[in-house]
């Protein structure tokens, strides 16, 4: 299935991995249909190079911010310090949100980072293909 980001958004998340290099960094997106126009960095409470955890607070936070400017929660992202931009098998354990796609940018390469999507559904991945349009979203105010 394809997905569509505005440029913004994927340059956001790659922003917010270097930002927190070496650490992971996580955050969730936000749109409308299949089209991701809102980024919601959050700060990973593991502070680790490995794993993210978010605050459910913060979580809450999120669902209340979405609702309230009428958007859908679409995605969810975290950042791979060293290692490719595929889910490891915690990832795929730990996919909490089946109907969201899953992005993991990877700064394995410092200079070229990659961002991959996947859904994750009872333990099988399916990779997404990103079809990035115009500019728009960002980070919320």
């Amino acid at each position: 299935m394809n997905l569509c980001m505005t440029q913004d958004i994927h340059e956001s998340m790659i922003r917010h991995a270097r930002e927190v290099y070496p650490r992971e960094c996580c955050g969730m997106l936000a749109g409308e249909d299949r089209l991701i126009s809102a980024i919601f960095p959050f700060v990973n409470r593991l502070d680790s190079e490995n794993s993210f955890w978010m605050d459910p607070a913060d979580l809450i936070l999120f669902f209340k911010k979405i609702r309230a400017g009428k958007l859908h929660h679409l995605g969810i992202y975290h950042s791979h310090p060293a290692t490719r931009a595929c889910p490891s098998p915690r990832d795929i354990r730990e996919a909490f949100y089946p109907d969201c796609s899953h992005f993991i940018v990877s700064l394995e390469n410092l200079e070229a980072p990659v961002v991959q999507a996947f859904r994750v559904l009872e333990g099988e991945v399916t990779t997404e293909e990103i079809i990035l349009v115009g500019q728009g979203g960002g980070r919320p105010g």
